[in-house]
């Protein structure tokens, strides 16, 4: 079977840079929000214009993304099923609401780095650095995260220390069944449309 990009042209290439951020949110970037809301992460993610998206695709997470263009949500699963897409999801009630990582096969390290930053405490690693890992496994540039930090939590950090987050992102070593001892994880090799 081959699926069809769902998505018009003008949303193809549309990648979040970050809501909040110095750069100019692209118009076609915020009226696909609109349609499939964070869903354009994960859609980004399919056309490699993102590495890694998180979100909640738990129950309560799915009854949100319900309330949005269901039908356009279920082409853009379905083209994200076709190109391979994978998904962590962590089965844990309650805590943060990023409990579910998508990611191409290629990619599934960082993934595992991703859910450990989210959910296991690592206690070697400051809060300062911890926001700079995950902003850095998201995708998001150096101007942003620096915007971000300042911006959100009042934290002035340099392109130095974004430099460092990097080093400090290549030594974490994570393994699915490393993650299993601490969370209730599983890896799912496709999604499950709405």
């Amino acid at each position: 079977m081959n699926v069809l990009d769902p998505l018009e042209l003008k949303y193809r290439n549309v990648c979040d840079i970050g809501l909040i951020s110095e750069k100019k949110i692209d118009t076609n970037l915020l009226e696909l929000s609109c349609l499939i809301g964070e869903f354009s992460d994960v859609y980004s993610v399919a056309n490699n214009n993102k590495e890694l998206a998180a979100l909640d695709f738990s129950s309560y997470g799915k009854r949100k993304l319900k309330k949005l263009d269901l039908e356009l949500i279920n082409k853009v699963i379905d083209f994200c099923n076709e190109k391979g897409l994978e998904m962590l999801h962590n089965k844990q009630s309650g805590g943060m609401y990023l409990k579910t990582i998508f990611f191409l096969p290629h990619n599934y390290n960082k993934a595992l780095k991703l859910m450990k930053l989210l959910w296991i405490p690592i206690h070697t690693i400051s809060i300062i650095n911890h926001k700079i890992l995950i902003g850095l496994l998201l995708g998001y540039d150096h101007d942003n995260i620096i915007y971000y930090l300042d911006k959100n939590y009042n934290i002035k950090i340099t392109r130095e220390d974004i430099k460092k987050g990097d080093i400090i992102l290549n030594n974490i070593k994570v393994s699915y069944e490393e993650l299993q001892k601490s969370i209730n994880v599983v890896h799912s090799t496709s999604i499950k449309r709405l």
